[in-house]
């Protein structure tokens, strides 16, 4: 109250150099009229904001919780006149409850309206019990939004809507924008002062404010759960980020890391060699009786120098050998010693017998 006592007659005495000073920086009329107009709705507006927006979320929320509180207490004393036993306690109590009510520190400092700004619970709230004590609170109700919070949100309303209509003339020089601006300022205290009654009546909480310190016509539990109790929202689910799979590298082995392997050794194929074809084989007899180096012996057969008795030579196989013994012997066997026996019986002489070469 203070500030707007001194900064309002302030703002009328500096609204004619603001008027020249715009026109001059400006050229422009209509600019200079809103600067001018501006310097006085700005600081009644602030001083306003101020005054009703603290007796609004503060003072008044506060006040009604005590007077509900006091309303409930009463008509409790009220009931217990019949039952003198009753009365002193419930004398007590409406003391007590109405001191505790007055003690009741104030909300914290809340932005300004609107919208109105729930206050916090009070430690102490009235609890109407039965349908008439129910009535009588909800009647306080509705008697607050229309006696206190729609006229004095109002009242700010009006200065909102000057101040910005002002402000944006003295920006823009458009008077339509102007206009535009201080009608959706009185728009937003309207829509909130309908929201206040009818939530009022209703009984219920309109628009996110809460008219006083309980809901209207409801208890004292409700009421603590309206402001207490946050509507329970499910968080939002997140879909994973689409990652692509990373590109993982075959991992290098070396041969040393690896076991040798049991298995079977493999089985090779024999190779196609050229066949082997037989000789056949040939029995040489030589004959050494010209050689001189035979000892003959009646019934013993001759047998070459060099060679071991017994022991074929190794032409004897050959097929010329084969037709001499058959044209020296008339057997075809026996050989040249045979001969030799058949004619003169003598062994080792030369020449003593007719042999065929």
């Amino acid at each position: 109250m203070l500030q707007g006592l001194t900064t309002v007659p302030l703002g009328l005495l500096s609204s004619p150099g603001a008027l020249v000073a715009t026109l001059g920086s400006t050229g422009n009329l209509l600019q200079a009229i809103g600067a001018a107009a501006a310097a006085v709705t700005t600081p009644a507006n602030d001083a306003m904001a101020g005054i009703i927006g603290m007796d609004l979320n503060r003072v008044v929320p506060r006040f009604q919780n005590g007077v509900e509180i006091g309303e409930v207490d009463l008509m409790n004393v009220a009931g217990a006149v019949a039952d003198p036993a009753a009365l002193p306690g419930a004398v007590d109590t409406l003391r007590t409850d109405l001191l505790a009510a007055l003690q009741e520190p104030l909300p914290a400092v809340a932005p300004v309206p609107p919208p109105l700004t729930d206050p916090a619970p009070f430690s102490i709230l009235p609890d109407p019990q039965g349908p008439v004590q129910s009535a009588v609170v909800h009647a306080t109700d509705v008697f607050f939004a229309a006696a206190f919070y729609a006229p004095e949100l109002s009242l700010l309303g009006l200065t909102q809507t000057a101040d910005a209509a002002a402000t944006t003339l003295a920006a823009t020089g458009d008077p339509v924008a102007a206009l535009s601006a201080g009608g959706a300022a009185a728009q937003q205290v309207l829509v909130a002062d309908g929201q206040i009654i009818g939530g009022a009546i209703a009984g219920t909480t309109a628009g996110g404010t809460t008219v006083g310190g309980s809901t209207a016509g409801g208890t004292a539990e409700s009421s603590a759960a309206a402001y207490v109790s946050p509507p329970e929202v499910e968080p939002p689910v997140i879909a994973p980020p689409e990652v692509e799979p990373p590109v993982i590298a075959p991992p290098v082995i070396a041969p040393s890391m690896i076991a040798p392997s049991q298995a079977a050794p493999p089985v090779i194929a024999p190779s196609k060699a050229a066949p082997v074809h037989a000789v056949p084989a040939h029995t040489v007899t030589v004959d050494t009786s010209r050689t001189g180096s035979s000892a003959g012996t009646p019934g013993s057969a001759p047998h070459s120098a060099g060679t071991r008795p017994g022991t074929a030579h190794p032409l004897a196989a050959h097929p010329l050998a084969a037709l001499g013994r058959a044209l020296g012997s008339p057997t075809g066997v026996g050989g040249a010693g045979a001969m030799h026996s058949a004619a003169g019986g003598s062994s080792g002489a030369p020449n003593s017998g007719s042999h065929v070469g």
